[in-house]
């Protein structure tokens, strides 16, 4: 497989994984709000008879698409400097 074709392979599960820590991260046990870095693609509310949540797939896209190209950049430059 061409080096490239694998950088972006690699990039794109790096993006779901990393799109996957933010919303880890924006759990939390009390209140509610948005989920997602840098776009918010979840959105949850806590009372204390109600639990909704809102998901916004476009966020969710870029978030991925966003977290991605970070990656493919990371990725690139950390293969390069191999050889």
């Amino acid at each position: 497989m061409e080096k490239l074709t694998k950088i972006s392979i690699y990039s794109v599960i790096c993006g779901i994984i990393l799109t996957l820590v933010t919303f880890l991260k924006g759990m939390g046990l009390i209140g509610g709000g948005p989920i997602g870095f840098p776009f918010p693609w979840l959105h949850y509310t806590v009372l204390p008879s109600f639990t909704g949540y809102t998901s916004d797939w476009t966020g969710l896209i870029l978030d991925i698409l966003i977290w991605s190209i970070i990656s493919f950049v990371v990725l690139f430059i950390l293969f390069r400097k191999k050889k």
